[in-house]
């Protein structure tokens, strides 16, 4: 979907993009920073090894931990979450980011609501 055309966004475009990761449950629409999208842009466009995944978790869900051969990471796009990554615990909310390098145990638990998050690893 083209929804910059130079240095314009295009409304419409964006209103789109919204619409398909808006809340399925509830049709609750949030709508998406424009920059995050140019910097997604930019990272499929230079990088042609990763995976993205929109993914939805469930209120009161946990992974106890778990880890694997390649960096992961990504950011809330709505709810809040407490990730650990290693020995390191957070609590995040939307628009905020995490990291987790290869190797390192990590692992999530959610509150009260529905989490949202963009979840971007590589292929291998």
């Amino acid at each position: 979907m083209i929804y910059k055309k130079g240095d314009a966004y295009i409304q419409e475009a964006l209103g789109n993009i919204n619409t398909i990761l808006r809340d399925h449950r509830t049709g609750d629409i949030q709508p998406i920073d424009p920059k995050l999208m140019d910097f997604l842009y930019d990272l499929l466009t230079k990088v042609d090894n990763l995976i993205m995944a929109c993914m939805e978790i469930d209120p009161h869900q946990e992974d106890l931990g778990h880890d694997h051969p390649f960096d992961q990471c990504g950011i809330v796009v709505q709810g809040q979450i407490e990730m650990f990554i290693g020995d390191e615990h957070k609590i995040l909310a939307e628009n905020e980011t995490y990291f987790a390098p290869a190797g390192t145990k990590h692992g999530w638990k959610t509150f009260n609501s529905t989490v949202r998050l963009l979840d971007i690893s590589s292929k291998t």
